[in-house]
């Protein structure tokens, strides 16, 4: 019997390319092979039912179906294992956006790819232009299959991209090649755009495709928004540019391009040469052979077919990635991980052939969890099961008394992983996410010095992540003292100064007024045009302070009435850079909300709100030379308990510096130079303040609610052979993890 791995019996998936793992102890030869078959409803009535062979290595396989909408029947069978059957049913997702191939060709154009004489078959099946439309419809099936297995292991459900599709022969199966099954294949088939550019092949082989100034991306590009109609708004592309060549004579590459866009607001595309296409699959049962085949060819004299294969079908789904928006990482080429290409889809990895590096069973490369989580908020990668997420950020703060206190994180979407310095200190219950996690400054301490550079880097499961410096949270959980009591102010806030010429400014809800009364806010003006600028507050008194300097760009206004018993519930603040705020919107108690957040300019968006005894009492930031907002924060007070009047007479509280603000005279300089006396430190912070792609959000609060749905971490040195264990309690189950 067969043991499938990664899919269930009666399991419903929404992608038409589905990859199977399993093994069967049984079997034990080191290498045999299994037959697979597929046998799905639409088929059964014209005698429908493919079969293909795949590779078995010491009992285990893989092995990649195209499904049929509806049920599908896949049948594994061995003659010394026996058969085995599961049950698939493919339903297609129409609604959601698909990713659209195309390849371009010149106006000059042959019509065909390199085609090296060591490549079995003729020209007719591997080096015509159908040839190619074939294989970029086999790749891109492949990249499905995998990125929704990625997908899967990691938690996140079965989910990939669709591709586009229209009616006609479906060259996925070898029967398409046999002309007396072609018309039972004509069914939905990948759809491959050809796109004609006035560019010559001499134009196209001249043409840069090295980044940053990638001349065939834009030759590639424009092809594109000749064609628009066909694609609709917002499309990703992956494609090929079919008259790139290799000539083995002179060793010179010419008409190439490796490289990607992703533009949310337009148009994002993943294109590659052609040069290497020639040892692509056209159909599912070549994938063995090409990603198996060890001779060597004159086109590509330093590997092998295989590695060629591996290495220009890695690059593409790659690409495709970057398409979707995961960052450019140079790691795929220049590190080898193009060997773990194959390991995808065989049990084995290819044997050693000349000029080949033998690969291991590791796997080097794939997606990681930070770039599979970015998928999860597109709406190509939607399925109809999808609950809506919370679209907030994690929220990082400090709680507890002194002597107790906890770094505590809070994310309603659910809270992915957690890093210290790139050490898990949390990962995902597949069934549950947590939403609150804790770790006490006691064991930060125990485990690490305060002077080390230490990053928390936090994963939410709606793709908008904190990555951020330890230290700087905690050296801001000084609250503000309410003089002659034992009250004080806590916070919570984003963002981080820039130099020390940031212009600080805070303001209560409430003043003292001429007379010596105290008279309270009942509105706030918030400037916000492409950034968020600041804020204004108005007192029943008549006076307007200004909570930043706003600048001379008269940026528009959106004001927001405060009536007597209502108070402000929660404040968003939109973000696209780590101190780069471009929206704010306030939310009061009795509903109102009013605001502008520049959704289509920012990545995230943060709610900050006071705990349930608490609330909000007042408004803090800092504001950058040229009048940008580089940090925001909220002043947070007991709950229905009156403040003294001492408060308003503290001299920080007293309002903003506006456009009046001079550096010179700031006191807070002096404050910041002497924080920057330690160098190495100083320079450790900005380093850290660089390569953070969110702002850091931190502040303080003592009253949370410990919600079902919390961990609290604790670490420990180890066991004796300097294995780190951390223990999480949730409730009365606790489990350890090495």
């Amino acid at each position: 019997m067969f043991t499938i791995e990664n899919v269930k019996n009666g399991e419903i998936v929404h992608q038409m390319s589905l990859l199977i793992k399993g093994f069967s102890d049984n079997c034990r030869i080191a290498h045999t092979s299994i037959l697979v078959s597929v046998s799905a409803e639409i088929e059964r009535s014209t005698g429908g039912g493919r079969k293909q062979e795949w590779p078995m290595s010491r009992g285990y396989f893989k092995a990649l179906v195209i499904l049929s909408p509806g049920k599908n029947d896949i049948i594994i069978s061995n003659f010394s294992v026996g058969l085995t059957t599961i049950c698939v049913k493919y339903v297609p997702v129409a609604e959601t956006p698909p990713l659209h191939l195309a390849i371009l060709v010149a106006r000059d154009s042959p019509e065909r790819i390199d085609f090296p004489p060591c490549k079995a078959g003729s020209v007719a099946e591997h080096g015509t232009l159908e040839a190619a439309i074939k294989k970029l419809r086999m790749a891109a099936a492949m990249c499905q299959a995998l990125l929704a297995e990625e997908m899967h292991a990691a938690g996140l459900g079965r989910r990939s991209f669709r591709l586009e599709l229209e009616d006609g022969i479906d060259t996925l199966r070898l029967e398409s090649m046999n002309d007396t099954h072609r018309s039972a294949l004509y069914r939905t088939m990948i759809k491959v755009h050809v796109l004609r550019t006035d560019k010559s092949v001499a134009e196209i082989r001249r043409a840069d495709g090295t980044p940053g100034h990638n001349e065939l991306l834009e030759i590639f590009n424009k092809a594109l928004e000749a064609e628009q109609g066909l694609f609709g708004p917002k499309p990703v592309v992956a494609g090929l540019v079919l008259d790139s060549s290799y000539d083995a004579s002179t060793d010179i590459l010419s008409g190439h391009t490796s490289f990607a866009k992703h533009d949310p607001n337009s148009m994002s595309i993943g294109v590659i040469g052609s040069q290497l296409v020639y040892t692509w699959p056209r159909f599912s049962e070549e994938i063995p052979n090409c990603l198996g085949d060890i001779t060597g060819n004159e086109f590509n004299v330093r590997t092998t077919n295989w590695a060629s294969c591996a290495m220009s079908q890695g690059s593409f789904f790659e690409k495709i990635g970057h398409a979707f928006g995961i960052p450019l990482k140079a790691t795929f080429m220049k590190l080898g991980h193009w060997q773990d290409w194959s390991k995808h889809f065989l049990p084995h990895p290819p044997t050693k052939g000349e000029g080949l590096l033998t690969t291991d069973d590791n796997f080097k490369w794939e997606w990681t969890l930070e770039d599979l989580l970015s998928f999860l908020g597109q709406t190509h990668f939607a399925q109809p099961s999808d609950e809506e997420r919370d679209c907030h950020a994690p929220t990082v703060y400090v709680r507890g008394q002194a002597g107790i206190e906890q770094l505590a994180v809070e994310c309603r979407a659910g809270i992915a992983a957690a890093y210290i310095n790139g050490i898990a200190i949390h990962r995902m219950a597949r069934s549950k996410p947590l939403r609150q996690l804790v770790v006490s400054f006691m064991t930060l301490r125990y485990d690490y010095q305060q002077q080390e550079a230490l990053r928390l880097k936090v994963l939410s499961m709606n793709g908008k992540h904190v990555d951020l410096p330890v230290w700087k949270v905690v050296s801001a959980q000084a609250p503000v003292n309410v003089p002659g009591t034992a009250l004080y102010l806590r916070r919570v806030n984003a963002g981080h100064p820039l130099t020390k010429y940031d212009r600080p400014w805070a303001a209560m809800f409430y003043k003292r007024d001429d007379q010596g009364q105290i008279v309270r806010a009942y509105k706030v003006d918030m400037r916000v045009d492409s950034l968020f600028r600041g804020v204004g507050i108005y007192y029943e008194d008549g006076i307007k302070v200004h909570c930043g300097k706003r600048g001379d760009r008269d940026a528009p206004a959106h004001m927001i009435a405060i009536p007597k018993g209502v108070g402000i519930c929660s404040v968003d603040v939109a973000y696209s850079q780590p101190t780069r705020f471009v929206g704010m919107k306030i939310h009061l108690s009795n509903g109102e909300a009013i605001g502008a957040l520049n959704e289509g300019a920012s990545k995230v968006t943060l709610e900050m709100k006071p705990g349930p005894t608490e609330e909000i009492v007042g408004f803090y930031g800092m504001n950058g030379p040229d009048g940008e907002c580089c940090q925001f924060g909220i002043l947070k007070g007991p709950k229905n308990v009156p403040l003294p009047d001492s408060l308003y007479d503290k001299a920080e509280l007293q309002g903003g510096l506006g456009s009046d603000y001079d550096p010179e005279n700031d006191r807070r300089a002096d404050v910041l130079e002497e924080e920057a006396s330690d160098a190495d430190e100083a320079a450790a912070l900005e380093e850290v303040a660089r390569q953070s792609d969110v702002p850091m959000t931190y502040g303080c609060d003592n009253e949370r609610l410990y919600g079902e749905e919390e961990a609290e971490i604790y670490w420990d040195n180890g066991d004796d052979d300097g294995n780190g264990y951390y223990y999480e309690y949730d409730h009365d189950n606790v489990y350890e993890d090495e």
